[in-house]
């Protein structure tokens, strides 16, 4: 049985030498499903509820949740105490092996509302070839009411 677990790390100023030294994950998150491949993908989200602080997102590309291999991204917003220990977000390709999650990145502020967005890929998701792939475009908004986003995507056939 086997299942991932990603580590962030922070550098710390040594107190007499002023030298960076690691002291041990910041944070920690973990799939919790076998063979999920949980942070085959990860990025800074940039800031997508406004509150001051980066957010992660994580991608598990073979994730299964009624579509075997539909594969999940996972947003983990970050406070003065951290990143949260559970997702505040998550979405799902609901398509058989199209791999969502395979990669993941902030997307910057694509609609200008001064929230950072993010960007998923599903580089097998069938629409009308086989393993065309998409790309998912999220929009961050404010967390009252929690976490919504947008979505907007685009087929790889129909890009311009």
């Amino acid at each position: 049985m086997t299942h991932a677990a990603l580590y962030i790390l922070v550098a710390a100023l040594h107190p007499l030498t002023g030298d960076g030294v690691l002291t041990g994950p910041a944070w920690t998150a973990e799939g919790n499903q076998n063979g999920a491949w949980f942070g085959a993908s990860i990025a800074s989200a940039g800031d997508v509820d406004g509150d001051g602080f980066s957010d992660v997102i994580v991608g598990a590309p073979t994730y299964d949740n009624g579509e075997l291999g539909e594969g999940r991204a996972f947003l983990y917003l970050g406070s003065a105490n951290g990143l949260s220990t559970t997702p505040a977000w998550s979405a799902e390709s609901n398509q058989v092996n199209a791999e969502l999650g395979n990669s993941v990145a902030t997307a910057g502020d694509v609609n200008g509302d001064g929230f950072s967005d993010v960007i998923v890929g599903a580089w097998q998701y069938d629409s009308d070839e086989t393993n065309e792939g998409r790309v998912f475009v999220y929009l961050g908004k404010m967390l009252f009411p929690p976490v919504i986003f947008s979505i907007i995507t685009r087929d790889t056939d129909k890009a311009n």
